[in-house]
């Protein structure tokens, strides 16, 4: 109900005030990334990617995709954009990855592979061309097998694509989301 609502006054907002807020929110969201290393950042399992709000918790990278899709948007929708050249391209890129170096040092791997999915899936769809995209992929190849190479993430990726190996351990979520996934599907 809450996402209904949210998605309902969203869809109020005239898009000249997005447009106007793209660069703004952009800057709220990295302070709020920079602020998680400060006293009011939150550690737990050896990561620290929360803010202490009183009363509760929140995620600043979840702020920073929201912004990201609208800087992405807004960006694309300038006169200036030029899909076809790749200077153009490239500052997209730049802007993904000062925020995905942020979220490595939190570190948070989940963040950082959504935030690519996501700018280059706009990318794609503002009709860039194919082979800066693949020029991307050939240049991130070596930092994404790094970074898979951590034992936690290869964990990761192996009970994401086999949860039912380790379903009351590492597999739980995962597992326990299908089972849910085939209750509400069976009440149907």
């Amino acid at each position: 109900m809450i996402g209904l609502v949210a998605m309902l006054a969203a869809y109020k907002i005239p898009l000249g005030y997005l447009r106007k807020l793209a660069i703004p929110l952009l800057i709220i969201s990295m302070v709020g990334l920079l602020l998680v290393f400060s006293g009011m950042g939150i550690t737990a399992g050896g990561a620290r990617r929360w803010l202490r709000l009183w009363p509760s918790s929140f995620q600043p990278s979840e702020l920073v995709k929201l912004a990201m899709v609208i800087f992405l948007a807004w960006f694309m929708s300038t006169a200036i954009y030029d899909r076809e050249k790749f200077f153009h391209f490239l500052i997209p890129i730049g802007v993904m990855a000062l925020f995905q170096t942020i979220f490595m040092m939190q570190p948070d791997f989940g963040a950082t592979m959504s935030m690519a999915m996501l700018t280059v899936a706009m990318l794609f769809l503002s009709g860039s061309r194919l082979r800066y995209i693949c020029y991307l992929a050939l240049a991130a190849l070596p930092a994404v097998v790094y970074m898979v190479m951590e034992p936690y993430r290869w964990k990761r990726i192996i009970t994401f694509l086999d949860p039912w190996k380790d379903p009351q351990g590492a597999g739980f979520q995962l597992t326990q989301s299908f089972i849910a996934s085939a209750a509400a599907a069976c009440r149907v």
